[in-house]
């Protein structure tokens, strides 16, 4: 904030914003007239402090997308991130600037089309999708997998395998008795099948939703986060603008609440919307619900 104002006072057409350098000692000196909360530094541990406070930021803006659709929402041309001039040596202070981000044509067209053909309705949300590299390790291989030749048959085959095992359980009652002599050994597949399929719904339960629903949530034991991860089966187009295939995609999906402006996350809809994934506000997750739409990106108030 204190940086964005800074900039905002002595911009002017002739002087780009990456050409106004602040240090540590100018920044904590705004936070200390301007900011509500107690800034806990002065001039000798300012330095210390606005490192601290910008690697948290940078952390934080890393994956955010909300800033660069606020900017194409406001039909912006570029928007401005915090950057650090290194001061190169001992005794040398960094310095901190506002590097601007331009926004491409392609980026500027592909938002307004999908404002246009998804609108917003009265009290709803917009989701933004968030890639993260800090995504969980075990699904992380699944990432931008193109689901074509051998990769499409090695997935298909985690969906087919257990179907024949189920059809193989279904059959065996009946093949026991025109083949007596097989009951033995009928009785020990259905055992051994059944407790194979159990196991695999419970682990990889979620390949068939991914299949069957397009999306999927990621089980406990695979994400081993608090955040809610997804996996979603994307269309993908050809040259020609024709589908040819399918993507996987590992996301994470946020958005702001209408309500608190909370932030808010997909989730499970539990037994209150039974097989459905909605978005819950992080600040009220019982009463501020929506729809999501993984299509659109757009979701509705359910309460």
């Amino acid at each position: 904030m204190a940086l964005a104002e800074k900039t905002k006072e002595l911009a002017t057409a002739e002087i780009a914003s990456e050409d106004l350098l602040f240090d540590p000692e100018d920044l904590v000196e705004w936070l200390k007239q301007h900011s509500e909360k107690k800034i806990k530094a002065d001039q000798e541990s300012a330095s210390d402090y606005i490192s601290g406070k910008f690697s948290a930021l940078m952390k934080s803006l890393k994956d955010d997308v909300r800033v660069k659709d606020i900017a194409l929402d406001n039909s912006l041309s570029c928007y401005g991130v915090p950057a650090k001039k290194l001061g190169g040596g001992k005794g040398n202070r960094n310095e901190y600037y506002l590097e601007p981000v331009f926004l491409t044509e392609d980026e500027t067209v592909a938002f307004s089309e999908a404002q246009t053909a998804y609108p917003v309705p009265e009290m709803g949300i917009r989701y933004h999708e968030q890639k993260k590299k800090s995504g969980p390790l075990i699904a992380r291989f699944l990432d931008g997998v193109d689901m074509k030749g051998w990769r499409l048959w090695l997935f298909l085959s985690m969906v087919i395998i257990p179907l024949l095992v189920f059809s193989g359980l279904m059959l065996s009652p009946a093949l026991s008795l025109f083949v007596p002599k097989l009951k033995g050994a009928l009785a020990g597949f259905m055992v051994v099948g059944a407790i194979f399929l159990g196991v695999f719904f419970v682990l990889f339960g979620f390949i068939f939703r991914l299949v069957d629903k397009r999306v999927a949530m990621l089980p406990d034991w695979v994400s081993l986060s608090p955040e809610y991860w997804l996996l979603e089966y994307r269309p993908m187009k050809n040259d020609a603008g024709e589908y040819s295939h399918r993507k996987i995609a590992l996301v994470h999906y946020i958005a702001d609440c209408k309500v608190c402006s909370g932030e808010v996350t997909v989730g499970k809809g539990g037994w209150h919307f039974p097989g459905r994934l909605v978005g819950r506000c992080n600040e009220n997750p019982v009463e501020h619900v929506y729809t999501f739409d993984h299509v659109t990106r757009v979701g509705k108030p359910l309460r």
